[in-house]
């Protein structure tokens, strides 16, 4: 989804919402909004954390196939999610493999 999309159906229940909690009161209610933060939904966060993560297992090259890969794999261009679980299914690979093979780690 992107940003705009989420943000239009984020307001959207909030103005169901406070016509249900004004309906139900007699005091009007009022929810303070409350901005996605960049930590949130940030592809470039999540391109950063990639990065992070293939330098740490000393694969520096790696970021561009991993992108490419994403992208034919998504048939998009890759955004936080598909970005977040990359870099979780590589780490976890990775984890294992050095486990399995008693890679200690420095």
């Amino acid at each position: 989804m992107t940003r705009k999309l989420i943000n239009d159906i984020r307001e959207n229940l909030e103005a169901e919402l406070l016509k249900t909690l004004n309906n139900n009161k007699k005091t009007p209610v009022i929810v303070q909004k409350v901005s996605v933060s960049n930590k949130y939904l940030d592809t470039q966060k999540q391109e950063d954390v990639l990065e992070h993560m293939l330098d740490y297992y000393r694969l520096h090259n790696f970021k561009r196939e991993t992108k490419e890969y994403i992208k034919n794999i998504s048939r998009s261009e890759p955004d936080y999610y598909t970005l977040r679980m990359t870099n979780n299914f590589i780490d976890s690979l990775l984890t294992e493999y050095n486990i399995q093979h008693n890679i200690r780690e420095e």
